[in-house]
């Protein structure tokens, strides 16, 4: 499977693997075992990569796409790469395992590790990422003691520096304290054709950091006592007719994704509206209303066209009015990556090149298509910072909405840090704080970014990125950073 054009393999079965004890540590040590067999296949043979692909992907991984396939990619990286070995491994949740794997021609690669709930110690995803040599991450760690203030812009230049030599790192980054910014960094090319660098004014697709937006402005409505957060889904959008859509779907669940709603095959083709878009959903709900988070885009594409019904306009000048104006969000559109004059490119790597061996290559499979109510609005750093003040200093929202956006509701399973979600905002820790933000991008989807800020209110981290997946791993270093300072 490819996402975003990076390689992406998922679920492969192996032949009689151990099935481990349940539980938090059996689910550990499956986890660390399937990191195992993959290394051990990718010293094999063929035959070896075959039988590990037909033995230690899940049942539904293996349904998504054929082993051959899947095997195919693991003998195409062993041709490319050369002889590759294990190096590091990092157990980041009982069924999360990163191993990093050096290459014979020098490069190093990501094998981001997901095991199954449901059939334990069997792969139910895998990603093959470029990565960088450990020996220059470990140079470049930031002191356990933290830095004095007045050093930061330098330290956080010199790092960043290092990772854009390296092509790693393609993107712009802004670091502030409370309202004052400390260090904006602009780095790589914004495209490749034209010469054209990435400066501080870049438009990025924001990707599904764009949830935010549309969850303030669902909030805002509420403030305005335009509607209740309790209020059915089909009270605004009777457009919704997706098998069980007649059970009780409020918008509160919309906002927290526990509404059961579900993927949503038709997203990534021209809709004329959020509810021309909400219209081609006719999937079942994939559980009870309330019962379970699933993080769906389309979750966000019916609560955009509930802003359209309620607000009678496009979603464009709904969020114009509610969030992007209050926000002096200046530069932040819908418009299409095409339509976008100052938009950065998105690259990635070939699907048949998940190490980029032959350099980047534009992501174009959505250049085209305007940003929607999940995500993919064109912003930049700068109007992404007057988003999160705006929100801090309630510009945006009354001080009981804010709490309520500021609130996390449910735990988020399957990301790399222990997190919460609440209403368009995902809910963490750096360095012992407590933190809120988004993310957005994937794999090898030429977009990797990352909002970070303290719930105090005194750092902001942002990074967007046009390139790679780095973006947030760099968000999440320097959120770290910043959280240590002496």
């Amino acid at each position: 499977m490819a996402l975003g054009g990076l390689a992406v393999l998922q679920p492969v079965a192996f032949g009689q693997a151990p099935v481990p004890a349940s539980g938090p540590e059996g689910e550990r040590n499956g986890a660390v075992q399937a990191g195992e067999r993959l290394a051990s296949a990718l010293r094999g043979d063929a035959a070896a990569r075959r039988a590990f692909v037909e033995s230690s992907f899940s049942s539904g991984a293996l349904a998504s796409e054929p082993a051959a396939r899947r095997a195919a990619a693991l003998d195409n990286l062993v041709r490319d790469a050369g002889q590759i070995s294990a190096v590091q491994t990092h157990v980041r949740s009982p069924r999360h395992v990163d191993l990093v794997l050096a290459t014979e021609r020098g490069r190093f690669l990501s094998a981001v590790i997901f095991t199954s709930a449901r059939e334990p110690g069997k792969i139910s995803s895998l990603f093959l990422l470029p990565a960088r040599d450990p020996a220059k991450v470990a140079r470049e760690a930031w002191p356990e003691s933290g830095v004095p203030l007045d050093r930061l812009p330098r330290e956080i230049e010199w790092r960043i520096a290092e990772q854009a030599r390296d092509q790693f790192f393609y993107g712009t980054v802004l670091v502030a304290r409370g309202d004052e910014v400390l260090f904006r960094g602009a780095y790589g090319p914004a495209n490749i054709q034209t010469s054209t660098p990435n400066s501080v004014d870049t438009l990025f697709n924001s990707a599904s950091v764009g949830k935010m937006f549309t969850s303030a402005a669902i909030l805002a409505l509420v403030d305005q006592g335009r509607i209740s957060l309790d209020d059915p889904v089909r009270r605004w959008v009777p457009e919704f007719h997706a098998a069980g859509s007649d059970q009780t779907i409020t918008l509160r669940q919309l906002l927290s994704h526990t509404s059961g709603v579900g993927d949503w095959p038709a997203q990534f083709r021209p809709h004329a509206s959020q509810r021309a878009a909400v219209a081609t959903m006719n999937g079942p709900l994939i559980a009870e209303p309330g019962a379970r988070m699933y993080y769906s885009n389309a979750n966000y594409v019916l609560l955009g066209a509930v802003l359209e019904a309620v607000t009678g306009k496009g979603l464009e000048e709904a969020l114009r009015d509610l969030v992007f104006r209050p926000a002096s969000m200046t530069a932040t559109t819908l418009a299409s990556g095409a339509e976008a004059g100052n938009g950065a490119i998105r690259y990635h790597f070939a699907e048949d090149d998940p190490l980029g061996f032959r350099g980047h290559v534009p992501h174009l499979e959505t250049y085209g298509l305007r940003a929607d109510a999940s995500g993919g609005a064109y912003t930049t750093i700068d109007d992404l910072f007057a988003f999160h003040r705006s929100l801090y200093h309630g510009r945006l929202l009354s001080a009981a909405l804010t709490r309520e956006m500021l609130s996390p509701v449910v735990d988020f399973p399957g990301t790399p840090r222990p997190s919460r979600y609440g209403f368009g905002m995902r809910f963490g820790s750096c360095g012992g704080r407590q933190t809120f933000g988004h993310s957005g991008g994937g794999p090898n989807a030429g977009v990797s970014n990352a909002t970070y800020a303290t719930l105090d209110g005194e750092w902001t981290v942002i990074v967007l990125s046009n390139a790679n997946a780095a973006g947030e791993e760099l968000a999440i270093s320097l959120c770290e950073a910043v959280s240590r300072l002496e």
